[in-house]
């Protein structure tokens, strides 16, 4: 393999990571909250920045790949992590989908009340509808919930979560056109409120460890 195609590789990990840095740190401004590391904790076994204070998600008016409107009230009296993609990802999503399916996988023996529910958030609702979503994640043997909506309504919500996304401005010749978007993973505890962040590059063995130790920590 040459310079000339290791280099877009190495672009799109960098961008990558540059994109989850500027989520991060809108997120924890957004809260005040002080200044963030990402990946680091006040408890040093946990690879995740857990947020001093839970706080509470913005406004959720959206839909999940059956059609049903799905809001804050999925999200009550049990764990969740959330993380935002799209299906037709040609690079990172599908990485870190199969990583979240992973992670379904390992914590499937938890209590059902300790048993968090994975949900895989589109940032491009125009092309990915209810439908498609539910051919998607229907794909991968863990229980996923595919989730999209509205673009003002997606906004509401990840905007004040520092969750950045937007339409590349160069499409392809065939019409094809990237999203780009943060790759952070969040988790939600049973009050539906933001309790820590995952940072990528991700690892499904570490965010579980990560999520047992937060749990026993008085989560």
């Amino acid at each position: 393999m040459g310079p000339s195609t290791r280099f877009p590789s190495l672009l799109l990990v960098l961008v990558a990571l540059a994109m989850t840095g500027y989520g991060v740190f809108k997120l924890y401004r957004f809260w005040e909250v002080g200044p963030v590391s990402p990946g680091r904790s006040p408890d040093r076994e946990i690879h995740a920045t857990v947020l001093p204070v839970a706080s509470p998600l913005p406004a959720i008016d959206l839909v999940d790949h059956t059609g049903a409107p799905f809001t804050h009230e999925n999200l009550a009296s049990r764990w969740s992590y959330l993380f935002f993609g799209y299906t037709l990802c040609p690079d990172v999503c599908q990485p870190a989908v199969l990583v979240m399916s992973q992670l379904s996988e390992l914590l499937s023996e938890q209590p059902k009340s300790r048993r968090p529910q994975v949900v895989f958030i589109s940032i491009d609702p125009e092309r990915d509808t209810p439908e498609v979503l539910k051919e998607y994640i229907s794909r991968f043997e863990a229980p996923m919930i595919g989730v999209t909506g509205k673009l003002t309504h997606l906004k509401a919500l990840t905007d004040p979560l520092g969750i950045f996304f937007q339409r590349s401005p160069e499409p392809f010749p065939d019409g094809y056109y990237k999203m780009d978007h943060t790759m952070s993973i969040l988790l939600i505890d049973p009050e539906g409120r933001l309790r820590a962040i995952s940072s990528s590059p991700h690892d499904a063995f570490v965010i579980a460890k990560d999520f047992t130790r937060i749990i026993s920590l008085g989560g």
